[in-house]
């Protein structure tokens, strides 16, 4: 049986730049297109980005922690009386988490949680 690849699937020429294929057809190997940095390089994202420019990521969660935000999602709503997406739950927390990080180092919460 032949080993499937990622580039295989038909979606992928829909979607090339969110998907990595195995080879071009010249056959040389494929570069994947990551982000950009604020020099226009490959590598980490830049933090310089405009505030209100929003990029796509995606993340695996436990199961009960997608429960749990779908719960926050709506007590937020019914809070704030106000539509309130998840993307912007996800990026308050994610803030306060790096506050806290910078702010406390080992000390932070997330560094004592991800100590086990």
């Amino acid at each position: 049986m032949a080993k499937k690849r990622i580039g295989d699937n038909p979606l992928d020429s829909i979607i090339p730049e969110q998907v990595e294929t195995g080879q071009k057809e010249s056959g040389k190997p494929e570069k994947r297109k990551d982000s950009k940095t604020a020099n226009g390089q490959g590598g980490l994202p830049s933090t310089e980005a405009s505030p209100t420019e929003k990029v796509k990521a995606t993340y695996y969660l436990e199961a009960d922690v997608e429960a749990s935000l779908e719960r926050a999602w709506l007590e937020l709503r019914r809070l704030k009386g106000r539509k309130v997406s998840k993307s912007e739950i996800i990026e308050a927390a994610v803030r306060q988490v790096v506050q806290d990080l910078d702010q406390g180092g080992t000390k932070s919460r997330i560094a004592q949680a991800l100590e086990s």
